[in-house]
């Protein structure tokens, strides 16, 4: 008998290789997991890095905006700390000047004291270095000096007399004497003088 095989032909399709994973060890298991464990540590590490870099810009910009304003504050520090300095000088010139003019104060009264009637002093000079007193002055008479000079010498206050010139002038039709005296100044007089005022 033959066989006749009326069925149409079946096409063999050939089979597609099997892709089959090797078998999962544990320690496969364990390195993915340190390995993601790793990138995420990295990953949270760089986070937390840029955080802290951002944070240290912003504290450096702030610290930069108050250090021009101390230096700001400095430099007006410094400023005042100048001025104060200036004027502590001009203060310490101020109080030694208050017993020269204390002293300044004395010598005029005695000089106003001593001048007699009739007798002017017209330019008066006092050379504190040099302890002396020269003065140019004026009287009608010769008698008037001569009282002038007796009551400089009676002074505490004043000692040596030295004249320097003595001559007539007339002026406005009146015959005066125009002198120009110097005296020594006796500071230790003056300052007990003024020891007593205070």
């Amino acid at each position: 008998m033959i066989k006749i095989n009326l069925m149409p032909k079946v096409e063999i399709v050939p089979k597609k290789p099997r892709i089959t994973l090797p078998p999962i060890a544990i320690t496969d298991v364990l390195g993915v997991i340190v390995i993601i464990i790793a990138l995420i540590w990295i990953f949270f590490s760089c986070a937390i890095t840029r955080t802290r870099i951002a944070t240290t810009k912003f504290r450096i910009e702030k610290t930069k905006v108050e250090l021009a304003k101390l230096e700001e504050a400095v430099k007006r520090v410094e400023y005042l700390k100048k001025r104060e300095t200036e004027l502590r000088a001009l203060i310490n010139e101020i109080e030694n000047l208050k017993p020269l003019t204390v002293r300044e104060v004395i010598i005029l009264d005695e000089i106003a004291k001593i001048l007699p009637p009739y007798t002017w002093i017209n330019k008066l000079n006092h050379n504190s270095e040099a302890k002396t007193i020269s003065f140019e002055g004026t009287t009608f008479s010769a008698l008037s000096l001569a009282d002038f000079i007796t009551n400089i010498k009676k002074s505490e206050i004043f000692s040596d007399v030295t004249f320097k010139s003595f001559s007539k002038k007339t002026e406005e039709k009146v015959e005066v004497i125009v002198f120009e005296l110097e005296i020594k100044v006796n500071p230790d007089v003056i300052s007990k003088v003024f020891k007593k005022e205070e």
